[in-house]
């Protein structure tokens, strides 16, 4: 089990030639436990008035631009990099039809 900077705690399994990663699975036994510890006047009134100012769009519109960004630069790394693998698999499977053509051939 790895974990990534932010904490999250990652199971890693392969599916065939496929590497799969999924976040673990927590219990939720303790759940009604915990909900239980409120009182029952939590909540009554609802949230408090939670207005998003034009500052706060602005950061998140922000945000959002720099992911689409990062994920334009990541989809052009990962294309790159499996364009290096084809490439590396083309001169491999050349490579073995020849030994396997030196073998036929007295």
């Amino acid at each position: 089990m790895a974990k990534t900077d932010i904490n999250a705690q990652i199971q890693k399994h392969y599916d065939g030639d496929e590497t799969c990663i999924d976040p673990v699975q927590r219990s939720l036994s303790g759940v009604p436990t915990k909900f239980a510890k409120f009182s029952p006047g939590f909540m009554s009134d609802g949230y408090d008035d939670q207005e998003q100012t034009e500052r706060d769009c602005k950061i998140l519109y922000g945000m959002i631009d720099q992911l689409n960004k990062t994920t334009v630069q990541a989809s052009a790394a990962i294309d790159e990099a499996l364009a290096v693998v084809d490439a590396s698999n083309k001169r491999i499977e050349v490579m073995e039809r020849r030994a396997t053509e030196d073998k036929v051939m007295p």
